[in-house]
C-alpha cells in the first residue's frame, strides 16, 4: 500500500515503521515441534463427524500434513509487510512499558475522520487486512495488535 504509510502531521516521533520477520531459526523449531508432535490414538470421540467432541482425527491429520508440507510462513509475511506496519511503546498506569504493533493507513486529507479497529484475543490482524480501507477516502485506518515482540 505504497503511498498511505506517511504519518500525519501531530503524530507521536515514537512511532517507528515495522517488518514482520520471524527468524528461520524460529520457524524450524516451530517445524520440529509439530512434526515430533504425536496425533492420538483412533477413538470413538475422535471420529465424531458432528464435532460433539471436538476436532476429529482426521482433521488433526490433514492440520499436521498442511503446516508441515504446505504452509509458507513467508508468503503471509509478504502479505502482512504489503501493509504499512508500525510500533510505538504503549506506558501502562503501573509504569510499564509495551511495544504495541498496529498496521495503519494514513490519508492525505487534513480532514480525513480516524477509524480504529481493535481485534480482541485470540485475534488477527489479519481479520482486517482482508477488507482495505481505502485512504483516499475520508478515513484514515489504523488497526492495532498485539505486542510486537
Amino acid at each position: 500500500m505504497p503511498g498511505y504509510d506517511s504519518l500525519p502531521s501531530g503524530a507521536s516521533k515514537n512511532v517507528k515503521k515495522f517488518t514482520v520477520r520471524v527468524s528461520d531459526q524460529k520457524l524450524n523449531e516451530l517445524k520440529q515441534l509439530v512434526k515430533l508432535c504425536p496425533i492420538g490414538p483412533i477413538t470413538y470421540e475422535n471420529q465424531d463427524q458432528e464435532l460433539g467432541f471436538g476436532m476429529t482425527r482426521k482433521w488433526l491429520e490433514d492440520a499436521k500434513e498442511q503446516w508441515l508440507n504446505k504452509f509458507d510462513w513467508r508468503v503471509q509475511e509478504d502479505y502482512i509487510n504489503s501493509f504499512p506496519n508500525f510500533t510505538v511503546p504503549v506506558t501502562d498506569k503501573d509504569g510499564d512499558s509495551f511495544e504495541v504493533h498496529f498496521v495503519a493507513l494514513f490519508s492525505k486529507k487534513k480532514d480525513a475522520i480516524p477509524i480504529a479497529l481493535f481485534h480482541g484475543w485470540p485475534g488477527l490482524i489479519l481479520t482486517y487486512c482482508l477488507t482495505t480501507i481505502h485512504a483516499d477516502l475520508a478515513l484514515q485506518g489504523v488497526s492495532l495488535s498485539s505486542s510486537a515482540s
